[in-house]
């Protein structure tokens, strides 16, 4: 894995367009690997605990084409998907 040389512009600015995208609530953990023609983008988001699966789809498939378009060199997006948690969900735990 290359560290973050790979990354085809600051962390803050791949996060600015992520959390532009309606549904993200939160973006955290990008990371890349690769060179600087073929970059890995992994990175986590929040999303509404309540969203369905058809929408999470499409949120995920709009990000990555998003990253593609906006960052050259770019080849590969993977998107993990977290549920937003309130304090309430999180004491039923």
């Amino acid at each position: 894995m290359v560290g973050s040389s790979a990354l085809p512009a600051p962390i803050q600015e791949i996060e600015r367009v992520v959390l532009a995208i309606k549904g993200v609530k939160e973006c955290h953990q990008i990371r890349s690997r690769g060179r600087e023609d073929d970059i890995h983008i992994d990175l986590h988001i929040l999303v509404d605990r309540e969203m369905d699966v058809h929408r999470a789809h499409h949120l995920s498939y709009a990000i990555e084409n998003k990253i593609k378009r906006d960052f050259r060199g770019v080849t590969d997006v993977v998107v993990h998907m977290e549920p937003m948690e309130t304090e309430r969900n999180k004491r039923r735990v």
